[in-house]
């Protein structure tokens, strides 16, 4: 008889300890969950193609300024802000292209603006001839 009580206690004594554990660790705090910004749809990123479209016109019109004579395509880079602004532009030309052209769509680039709220990348191509 003896014996089931020591046993009982043991047990008892056993279990509130696991409970007093388990009851510690839902108490813990938790980490606050960080809001992930939210993220382009393709909608935007359709929008924003309309608008980069109405503009490749300006780039050709730094090629006829610049009397290139060579044909070459560009792949352009456009990192925008949350408020619209072209932080920076990407530019990787076929061939050999003079850097005073490519300096100044880049500078054309950083000069739009666009009418998004999100953080984006966008890439285009734009062939150009003389």
């Amino acid at each position: 008889m003896k014996k089931i009580i020591i046993i009982t206690a043991l047990l008892m004594l056993a279990l509130s300890f696991v409970s007093a554990n388990i009851q510690e660790k839902d108490s813990e705090p938790t980490a606050p969950e960080v809001e992930k910004p939210a993220q382009p749809s393709v909608e935007d990123y359709q929008k924003l193609s309309v608008e980069v479209k109405e503009r490749i016109t300006d780039i050709r019109d730094v090629y006829r300024k610049a009397k290139l004579n060579a044909q070459t395509q560009l792949t352009i880079t456009i990192h925008i802000t949350e408020e619209g602004v072209v932080e920076e532009a990407v530019i990787t030309p076929v061939g050999k292209v003079d850097p005073d052209f490519l300096d100044d769509v880049i500078a054309l680039c950083k000069s739009w603006n666009f009418n998004v709220d999100k953080k984006m990348a966008y890439q285009f191509k734009v062939k150009l001839h003389p």
